[in-house]
């Protein structure tokens, strides 16, 4: 799942990636910066898992002062 997430600097990304790895399911949490001005920071957020609960991580992303401007990108694998 690609998210792109704006935030203050504060709190910092490590605190916002370590919230999101503790979801269920998530495996691995990538944040990379891509602009940021004297206030706001805007994030590409790669989460890597199964069965993704959007609605939580959109909680999570909240609780740490971020909002979700998009849903750039998902990957669904079959079980089949």
């Amino acid at each position: 799942m690609v998210l792109d997430v704006v935030k203050p600097h504060n709190p910092n990304i490590v605190e916002m990636a370590e919230g999101l790895s503790e979801l269920k399911g998530v495996e691995k949490v990538d944040i990379d910066v891509q602009d940021y001005d004297s206030t706001i920071e805007r994030l590409k957020v790669i989460i890597e898992g199964e069965d993704l609960d959007y609605d939580e991580i959109v909680k999570v992303i909240r609780y740490y002062g971020g909002n979700v401007a998009s849903l750039d990108g998902v990957t669904v694998v079959s079980e089949e």
